[in-house]
């Protein structure tokens, strides 16, 4: 008796995951009807960022407080230079890399690294003057600091015919 419930209830269980589909892999079947050709399906492609999309700033986050640096990022209203000055920090003894990337408004991208071993050093951009440029400051710390996004900014805040 007890052998006959534990065939059935195995048998029971085999039907509930057959029916639930489990069992079946094949999860995309396609019914062809005769004569009929399969079209492949078309492949996925990663999506290029576009001009707008470069001009979003992202998330920023500081190291603890123990280990934060400053840059400075200041553009020229008139000529459009954007200037981004190291300032140095707390934590400036532990930085193994600072890189600037600035995103012009007209869809270009230049990347420089910020040399961090003065006060002062500084890197600059040949900006847009009469649009809002993107500039993205990432710091590097050494050991297990880690790296992190320090600013990511359109500059200016607002244009000169918007301070009125």
């Amino acid at each position: 008796m007890r052998k006959l419930f534990l065939v059935s209830l195995v048998i029971l269980a085999g039907a509930l995951l057959f029916t639930a589909g489990c069992l079946d892999t094949d999860s995309t079947k396609v019914e062809q009807t005769p004569g009929a050709t399969a079209t492949p399906a078309p492949t996925a492609f990663t999506e290029q960022p576009t001009e707008a999309s470069l001009l979003v700033p992202g998330p920023t986050q500081q190291a603890p407080s123990r280990n934060q640096v400053d840059v400075q990022v200041d553009k020229d209203i008139v000529y459009g230079d954007v200037t981004a000055t190291f300032r140095g920090g707390l934590g400036q003894n532990f930085v193994s890399d600072i890189t600037v990337d600035f995103y012009n408004a007209n869809g270009g991208h230049e990347s420089k690294k910020l040399d961090f071993s003065k006060i002062g050093n500084n890197v600059e951009f040949k900006g847009n003057k009469d649009k809002r440029d993107r500039v993205k400051v990432t710091v590097v710390y050494a050991g297990s600091i880690g790296t992190y996004v320090i600013f990511d900014e359109l500059i200016p805040e607002k244009l000169p015919q918007q301070l009125s």
